[in-house]
């Protein structure tokens, strides 16, 4: 199995065939007197956001993986 390290600023997720990266920057953001907060836990919907975002992503590499497996046989 090759390996891939975690290194500051270097490739993660996408740099495994079976990775993906899941944006959630957006995910925790919410107004505190009209102005914007970065918080450190989501919001409600944030939470929604992320589940349908880890969907999307489950589904696009479930996708890949049968892609790949049907052009080896």
């Amino acid at each position: 199995m090759t390996e891939f390290p975690l290194l500051p600023g270097g490739p993660h997720a996408e740099a495994h065939p079976r990775g993906n990266w899941v944006d959630t920057d957006d995910l925790n953001d919410r107004k505190v007197r009209d102005k914007v907060v970065n918080d450190l836990h989501y919001t409600q919907e944030g939470c929604l956001i992320l589940g349908e975002r880890f969907a999307e992503n489950a589904i696009a590499l479930i996708k890949r993986a049968i892609n790949v497996g049907s052009r080896g046989r």
